[in-house]
């Protein structure tokens, strides 16, 4: 089965977003490597995977081009609220993200700057996960 990323631009940065609950594959740090790197892969500053529901919060983990796990700073977070928008998960009530210095909470619709979907990536399974 392909694995879908969502490409999406915000403020001169460039993520993937790889949505857990659409996704059968588990991101590894080799995976993530080889997704980020521009002159082999998609090209990304990282890769937003997401949502995991915990109770009332969902959370997210941002991945860096070099496969680690990074803190979600405003960009990531923007970027992941506009695919959730995108992808009609429920933005109306309030949003909770639970991130490694606390939670991050969105009630319904903000003014925001928008981040861009750019493009829609289909993966096979032999490209990154090594089948």
């Amino acid at each position: 089965m392909d694995t879908v990323l969502l490409k999406y631009h915000h403020l001169g940065n460039d993520y993937l977003v790889y949505d857990v609950r659409k996704n059968s594959r588990k991101l590894d740090a080799r995976a993530v490597r080889m997704i980020c790197t521009r002159n082999f892969g998609l090209g990304a500053r990282g890769i937003l995977a997401g949502p995991v529901m915990e109770g009332q919060s969902m959370g997210l983990k941002v991945y860096r081009p070099d496969g680690k796990e990074s803190r979600i700073d405003e960009p990531a977070a923007e970027t992941f609220l506009q695919y959730l928008e995108d992808a009609g998960y429920d933005r109306q009530k309030r949003v909770i993200l639970h991130t490694e210095d606390g939670e991050i909470v969105f009630k319904g619709r903000q003014k925001r700057e928008a981040a861009e979907a750019v493009g829609k990536m289909y993966l096979s399974e032999s490209f990154a996960f090594g089948k």
